[in-house]
Order: structure tokens, then sequence, then C-alpha cells
């Protein structure tokens, strides 16, 4: 580009002034074509109106050497640029007919090292993807690419007195061949000193779980940037600056500090909304982020919708892995009422919550007392149900997914035995698949289910199987779908298994149109009737998120029903 600002200030004013100037550049094309035209902006940018005849021939002139320092830059050396220009009464025409020759090639790299460096496997792995290799075209900024990944890669590693003792490229046009050679002293690695955390909330102690390194070990930006990301997720702050104070680093040390803006001590929200699985509901939430200088939470929640109201409370406690191990403490009350079954279960328990091989992972103790009434039985239940729960999502976007997938796993049960009314096991998988091309979604979903007990008629509403609804069986209402008794009600199953197949097309915009159709069914035997729909929808990238509203039609059912579904959240 140093030519084109040349060119630039070559002003003169004598002689008659320009209409029209045409530039071409021949000999090339495509991407090398429209690089060399970047060098000439000067001429093809002009503004004729104050363009002489003397100063469109001054930047003529000196147009070829523009080029040629271009085509050198691009490995070219032995290019040479044929200049005419023309002139027919007011307008010019500019033409460069470049012959790039054959270019020249990288024959040797030679990379030298010195200092701790030599030793950092890390060294190796980015010199063998330096972007040069013998047989490259010399393209210099190629070079210049290579060169500033290995001065960022020594950066990161904390070589922070790293510096290039020796960066030459030897170009023999005659052999069209180039050699590069570049020497580095990387000097020591620095590594972390102490992390200071100025803020009174929680305790030095308790923040340290959240650092992946401690003072001593060799300096790494991404254990930083890991700190950061940590801290972000951990929801007791509404702001995190991890900043490492290297102008402050005695004896190669270097300290970090870290700047947190905390929550406010006590939060709030109320919302209300529309479903068609529940209708009109309402939820209000108060919430503790840090009760203690330990980091321990605690929430309340309450909801309350026709079909499903319920109030919880949850006390949770961080144990040594803070971001990813935690004890929780639990109450709630559910009332349920789905039009088939009635219950009401009052909840106490324990679990432990924490992250293993990527799976987020439950396992809990939990005492409940249940009323129900279903299929005209009514009774009430006490359970000790140990329980565990597993779930892993693969996803590209959480917001709009276009290529992952979430499983999850339940195993609960009970044994009479021990402070029971009934002896059960029950297992529950769910798995659901999106995947996106050429603006077209394709979203699989099944989830099966089993039950064992000698005992189905005292089981509580809550651990029968029942199918229907939105996140079931489209077209049909919420959770009334299942066996039936000689009156012909609802009783509930001891399997389930549904699934979906759904195909999504990108309209306008945010806005999507959807077919589908769901199967399936709550069963006492795999021999009992499935059930399916089909339907229709549109979807909605909100800011709050993806809306999706469909028109389901229960094709199995007799009467056929239209049902409308109405759902606001992601799709894993």
């Amino acid at each position: 580009m140093a030519g084109a600002f040349l060119l630039w200030l070559c002003w003169q004013t004598s002689g008659a002034l320009a209409d029209t100037l045409r530039v071409d550049i021949t000999g090339v094309s495509g991407g090398l074509r429209r690089q060399l035209a970047e060098h000439l902006t000067a001429l093809q940018g002009a503004d004729l109106t104050k363009l002489s005849s003397t100063r469109i021939q001054t930047m003529h002139r000196q147009a070829p050497a523009s080029l040629l320092e271009a085509l050198e830059a691009l490995g070219y050396y032995a290019a040479t640029v044929s200049p005419a220009l023309l002139q027919q009464g007011s307008a010019w025409v500019a033409t460069y007919a470049v012959a790039r020759g054959a270019p020249v090639r990288v024959s040797t790299v030679q990379i030298d090292l010195l200092g701790e460096a030599v030793d950092d496997p890390a060294w190796a792995d980015r010199v063998a993807r330096f972007p040069l290799a013998p047989g490259a075209v010399l393209v210099h900024a190629d070079y210049e690419k290579g060169k500033l990944a290995l001065e960022q890669l020594l950066a990161d590693r904390g070589y922070f007195d790293a510096r290039f003792t020796l960066a030459e490229v030897r170009v023999s046009r005659s052999a069209q061949q180039a050699h590069i050679r570049l020497a580095i002293n990387s000097g020591p690695r620095y590594r972390f000193g102490e992390i200071a955390w100025p803020q009174t909330v929680l305790t030095p102690q308790f923040m340290t779980r959240y650092a992946t390194f401690k003072p001593g070990d060799p300096y790494l930006s991404r254990d930083l940037l890991n700190l950061q990301t940590r801290l972000a997720d951990s929801n007791y702050f509404n702001s995190v600056v991890v900043a490492p104070e290297r102008e402050l680093a005695p004896a190669e040390r270097v300290p970090v500090t870290v700047l947190l803006t905390p929550r406010k001590a006590q939060q709030y929200s109320l919302g209300v909304g529309l479903g068609s699985d529940t209708g009109p509901r309402g939820r209000a939430t108060w919430q503790r982020p840090y009760v203690n200088a330990e980091g321990h939470r605690a929430e309340v929640d309450l909801r309350v919708s026709p079909v499903l109201s319920s109030v919880s409370g949850l006390y949770t406690i961080p144990l040594q892995a803070a971001l990813s191990d935690a004890l929780a403490f639990s109450a709630k009350f559910d009332n349920e009422d789905t039009g088939v079954a009635q219950s009401t279960k009052l909840q106490v328990g324990v679990a432990r919550l924490t992250t293993r091989w990527g799976w987020h992972e439950t396992v809990g103790l939990a005492y409940a007392v249940e009323g129900y009434d279903v299929a005209d039985d009514s009774a009430v239940a006490g359970l000790l149900i140990p329980s565990g729960r597993w779930v892993r999502v693969w996803s590209d976007n959480p917001l709009y997914t276009k290529d992952g997938l979430r499983l999850a796993l339940a195993l609960r049960g009970a044994a009479a035995e021990l402070l029971s009314r009934v002896s059960f096991v029950h297992f529950r998988a769910e798995g659901k698949y999106v995947r996106g091309f050429a603006g077209t979604r394709l979203i699989l979903r099944s989830e099966l289910g089993a039950l064992a007990t000698g005992d189905f008629d005292h089981l509580p509403v809550s651990e029968r199987f029942f199918a229907g609804g939105d996140a079931s069986i489209r077209g049909f209402r919420f959770e009334s779908l299942g066996p039936r008794n000689a009156a012909g009600k609802v009783t509930g199953g001891h399997y389930l298994m549904t699934g979906g197949v759904e195909l999504e097309q990108h309209v306008y915009g945010d806005w999507s149109a959807a077919v589908f159709s769901d199967f399936g069914n709550a069963l006492n035997s795999f021999a009992d009737p499935l059930q399916y729909s089909a339907g229709f929808g549109v979807r909605w990238l909100s800011p709050v998120g993806l809306v999706r509203l469909d028109l389901a039609n229960g094709l199995s059912d007799p009467d056929h029903p239209w049902r409308v579904s109405v759902v606001v959240g992601p799709d894993l």
C-alpha cells in the first residue's frame, strides 16, 4: 500500500482535466487480480474533477512499481508489468499487463530456540504448524503470521522476555528459492504468583476452589480465561475481571488480581405465561445467591397453574469443586390435576450434584408422602426413594441448535421394607437429536420408560407412566393417555414409549415453519395399541428464546381432535 500512498502525493495542476478514467489489469485473474487492484486505489478512486493529464501520467508511471511490490509480497519476484496509457479526448484508459512468472518457493525453514521453552512440548507443535513449509510459495503475509504465532505462543505460556535474535528471509531470484531462518531466545518461563480477591462477600479460601492453578504453577493464559469463565458461571457475580499484573512480577512471579462485582444479596423475579399443557400460569422466585461467606445458596420457587402448582425450597452447599460439586437440601409441595388423575405430594430430600465425564449427575435420597386419586382409586402412600439422574447435552448453540444431542437417564425406586408403602423400580430414558442443513432442521425425539412393581394398584400417580401433551404426543391432552380399567378410565401404565419426527424450514428472518408427527403411548404390554398425531406450526426465535406454536391432530382418536401447542424455550 506504500506505492498507492505515494501516488496520492504526486499532485500537479498543469494540463487539461480528465472526465473519465478506467484502470485495467490483465494477465491475472481471481483473487490475485483483486489483491493487485487494491494497490491502485489512488487511480481507481481518484476524483476526476481534480486530476490533470500531467497528474494522471505521473500516477501511471508509478503504478508498475506498486504492482511489482505487491507481486513480490505474494512470492512473484520474477514478475513484469507492462503499462499502457491511452487518451481519447478527455477520457483515459490505463492498462497494466502482468506477467507474474514462476513464484519463489521456500527451500529451507530453520527455527532455532534458546531458553526454557526448549523443553516445552507446545513449542514443537507450533513449529510444526509454521505456515511456510519447504515447497510453499513465499507469501510475506504467511511469514509474518508464522512469526506472530510463535510470539503469541510464548506469551500465552509465560515467556514474557522472549525475543527474536534473528529473523531473516534470503531470496535467490535466479534459483527462485527462499531460505527462512528464525532464532528466538525464550528466556525464563514466568510462574503464577499470589491470587488477590479484593472483595469481602466470599472468603478467599472458598474462591480459590474456582482456580485450576496455584501460586508457583507455570503461567498459562488459558488458566486465567478458565478462571474468568468459571467465576462468571458461578452466578455469584454480575461482573468478573481477571487481571495478571505482569508489571508487578517479582522474581518471575506474576500476581493475579480478580476484580468482582457481587450480585445483590437478594433476588426476586415474577413471571406469567400461557402453556397448552398447564393453561395460564404464574411464577414467583426468591433467591439468595450467597447466604454466607462460604457460598451457600437459598431459593424459594412458587408456581401456580390450573393443572400443576408447586412451592419448593432449596438450600445448596458447594463442595470442594465449587462449580461442579454441591450438596442440595430440598423440600417441595406439588398439587397436580390433569383431569385424569389428581395428586398432592410433599417431599423432602438431599442430593449430591456433580459433573462426571461430562454428565450432570444427581444422586439423592428423598421421603415423599403422596395422596392420589386415579380411576376411582384413592390412597395415601409414603415412600423412601433413592434416585439417580444423569444428563448430558452436546450443542453448537443452546438458543437455536443446528447440531445437538441431549440424553437423560433416570433411575429410582423404593422397598416396602424400608419406610415405603410399596416396592418398585422406575427407569426412564430420554433422547433428542437436532441436525440442521441448508436452512432446514431435522428434529428426532424419543422417550422410553419401564416400571417394575408387584403392587401397581398401590403405586402413587407420580410413579406411573402417562402420555400426551406438548413434550409427549401433541394433539392429546397432557398425561391423558395410558391403559384403562374396566370402566374405561386411564390408570397409567408399566411402560412408556413415545417419539416424534419434526422437519423445520427457515422462511424469513427469525421465522420458520414446521411439520411433525408424534407417536407412542403409556402401556402395560408392548402389544397395546399406540397413539399417533400429526400437525404443523411456526417457530419464532424471539429475544426471550425459541417460541413454538403448533396445531396438532390426534389421528388415532376417532374424533380426530385438533389441539394447539405452545412451548417457549431451548431445543435441548
